[in-house]
């Protein structure tokens, strides 16, 4: 029969080359249904002029047709496994002329334009803090001449009384100096987890202020100087109202100023230097008090948008460092975007940890493949688990700054996007054998497919895998202990003669896999590793040349050693810098059923 006569065949049918003119018309279960139900359904009809001899099973199992030809049968589900074939074939006379094998998926499913709830937790203990005041201390611009603007500050009538003579009475005016201005040597700033709020302080070291003092006859200067002021308060986080995937700074209550050695000398001399002398405690407690309330009153005005200036500060900064502009900024490429709203935030004595609800969702003018084009792809399958807590130190016991816990299901979104927009799809026109790369021929593979012998040994033939449906994340451990347990089922392997539409073989692939990611030294990022294969299976969907399926066997082993090809080519995963933050991966570890990332984090100078 000729190859083209077989280019309609469907993705899921089965064609022999002795094919009888028959077919499987299956209605139910559609491939890629998710369902939650114990049990599905198989249901349809055999299209074919003589009944007499047909039979029909269903994963194994005899099914009765109907004199129309039409056909039903339950199938019970396994959950464990999640993708659940059902392999429907016809044979007559005891040859299989046709074949569906659409794949139930059991388990409980999210669509895929869905937000996942608290599917992502970020942490940052104590030391991240600390690196987040470095940030926080480039936004500081506290210029004290604010507060003591160089002129007049006061002028009092100072006297003194002289026995048996009327007191000696004269006006003594006192203005802060521009040269120098009001200065502080350092800003410092600390924030101190606690629950509920974190604490602030903000530390003025070395405060100098200096004032011309001026009375009849006289012209003289008085320095102020403080060790340090500090201003205390408190702060609490909490998801914007306006825009969920922003963060709410708000202060709770005002911030109180106080000082340490506050000190004063001058050089005022003669009667009138006496007298002031005994003005200056006047004149110092004017000076500090008008600092304490200028800085008081600044640090707690509330602008037009309901913030004081320290919550400003670190409202801008946290945009700027804002999680969902720098995850859509590295996947932006791949034709996917993030929805990351915060679902809630909250302070405690080691940290601050953000509850975040996620989605993954297409690019609107990207060239990925929709839920319309793959209907298959039109749910996520959920691994409903509850947050783990985070603490200050790794599941192996090492402190971090910064620490993120993805769920199962965030990681199945990822899954379901990237398949979307390309993921697993592979194009072959050569294989490695014994480190060289070999063209793949008709005569090639003849010597493990013998049916193959029956084209020019010398056709080049094209290798073509794809998905049909989004591998999962079970939330489990791979089949050999790696990070994650990877499940892919239906996915294709089609071999083809260059620019002819018509497979010469379709296999349905269904396979576990682990995935590793180990830290790299030398670039402080991660490798991921593809680890062992485990219960790999190999359907003959498509068959016009007859090849014999015990043979597939033998085609398998000459494919899985690309997989160790395939880690020699994957480079290392590093954190990119942002906003002058470089980044090291500290450990990968599960978390439940969630996927933990914790790092370090230094500020560039």
């Amino acid at each position: 029969m000729p190859i083209l006569a077989f280019v309609a065949a469907a993705t899921f049918g089965f064609m022999s080359p002795d094919a009888t003119e028959a077919n499987i018309l299956l209605t139910e279960p559609v491939h890629g249904t998710f369902t939650t139900a114990a049990q599905t359904v198989a249901t349809g009809r055999v299209e074919m002029a003589d009944l007499s001899n047909a039979a029909l099973t269903v994963n194994g199992t005899a099914v009765p047709l109907a004199a129309d030809g039409s056909f039903s049968h339950s199938v019970a589900l396994d959950a464990a496994r999640i993708f659940n074939p059902v392999l429907v074939e016809l044979t007559v006379a005891g040859d299989l002329v046709a074949r569906q094998r659409p794949v139930v998926i059991a388990g409980p499913s999210l669509p895929a334009t869905a937000l996942a709830p608290e599917s992502l937790a970020v942490r940052l203990t104590d030391g991240g803090l600390d690196q987040l005041e470095l940030l926080v201390l480039r936004s500081v611009d506290l210029d004290i001449a604010t507060f003591l603007p160089p002129g007049p500050l006061f002028t009092q009538e100072v006297c003194v009384e002289i026995p048996l003579l009327p007191d000696i009475c004269t006006d003594v005016e006192v203005s802060i100096s521009d040269n120098p201005a009001p200065r502080v040597g350092s800003i410092d700033i600390d924030l101190d987890a606690a629950t509920n709020q974190l604490n602030l302080q903000l530390t003025l070291q070395d405060l100098f202020v200096r004032a011309q003092v001026e009375a009849v006859d006289l012209s003289c200067t008085m320095t102020a100087t403080a060790a340090s002021m500090l201003a205390n308060g408190a702060i609490r986080l909490e998801p914007s109202a306006a825009d969920p995937t922003a963060v709410d700074v708000i202060q709770a209550g005002d911030i109180a100023i106080t000082f340490s050695n506050f000190d004063t000398n001058t050089d005022c001399g003669g009667i009138i230097g006496d007298l002031i002398e005994e003005f200056l405690d006047l004149l110092v407690d004017n000076i500090r008090d008008l600092l304490q309330d200028g800085l008081e009153d600044f640090l707690n005005t509330v602008d037009a948008a309901g913030n004081t200036p320290l919550a400003d500060i670190l409202e801008d900064l946290l945009s700027v460092l804002s999680l969902e502009s720098v995850i859509n900024e590295a996947i932006a490429e791949i034709g996917l975007q993030t929805r990351v709203p915060f679902a809630r935030i909250a302070e405690d004595s080691g940290g601050v940890t953000f509850v975040i609800d996620t989605g993954v969702d297409l690019l609107p003018a990207g060239t990925c493949a929709d839920s319309q084009d793959n209907p298959a792809l039109a749910a996520v399958y959920d691994v409903p688990q509850p947050l783990p807590a985070l603490g200050s130190a790794t599941p192996g016991g090492l402190p971090f700054d910064a620490g993120g816990a993805a769920s199962a299901t965030l990681l199945n979104q990822a899954l379901r996007g990237a398949t979307a927009c390309g993921l697993l799809q592979v194009e072959l026109t050569e294989i490695d054998i014994g480190g060289d790369p070999t063209p793949i021929t008709a005569g090639l593979l003849g010597a493990f497919l013998p049916a193959f012998a029956q084209l020019d040994p010398a056709q080049p033939i094209q290798v073509v895998l794809r998905p049909t449906l989004a591998p999962v994340v079970s939330g489990a451990p791979g089949p050999a202990g790696e990070l994650i347990d990877l499940r892919v089922s239906a996915y294709l392997l089609e071999l083809f003669i260059p620019d002819d539409p018509a497979p010469l073989m379709q296999l349905a692939l269904d396979l576990e896999a682990g995935l590793d990611a180990l830290l790299d030294p030398a670039t402080g990022g991660v490798q991921p590793r593809i680890g062992d294969v485990a219960d790999l299976s190999a359907l003959l969907i498509i068959n016009p040349l007859g090849v014999d399926p015990s043979r597939i066997d033998f085609f398998i082993d000459l494919l899985l050693p690309q997989v160790d090809d395939l880690n020699d080519d994957l480079e290392p995963i590093e954190i990119p810098s942002v906003e002058g933050i470089d980044f090291e991966i500290v450990e990968v570890s599960p978390i439940g059923t969630y996927l933990g990332v914790f790092l370090d984090f230094v500020v560039q100078p």
